[in-house]
């Protein structure tokens, strides 16, 4: 996962963020899921972090077995999971660490 992060200057306040996983995100009207995930928030920590929670929700309801989804790595470290549940809350805290 490669979270990318953009400001966007002319969007409301509320959404002056953006995030999007570069590795996965697809942007096609038609695409659905974790390919079309965006970010938003007020700073780039939250636009990560609301990210991370769209992408948690999209893993956690896609069919795919853990099989397939083995070994999730961290996108701001080295450190890697065998479930994406863990590295999600390893994520969170890495990105706050990162941003500041």
């Amino acid at each position: 996962m490669k979270i990318t992060t953009e400001y966007l200057r002319f969007a409301p306040k509320s959404m002056a963020w953006c995030a999007i996983d570069a590795d996965n995100y697809d942007g096609a009207p038609d695409a659905t899921g974790e390919s079309h995930s965006i970010g938003q928030g007020p700073t780039e920590f939250d636009a990560v972090v609301d990210l991370i929670e769209q992408l948690k929700y999209w893993r956690k309801h896609e069919t795919r077995t853990v099989i397939e989804r083995d070994a999730f790595p961290c996108a701001f470290c080295n450190a890697t999971f065998a479930l994406p549940a863990p590295r999600y809350e390893h994520e969170i805290k890495c990105a706050a660490e990162s941003v500041r």
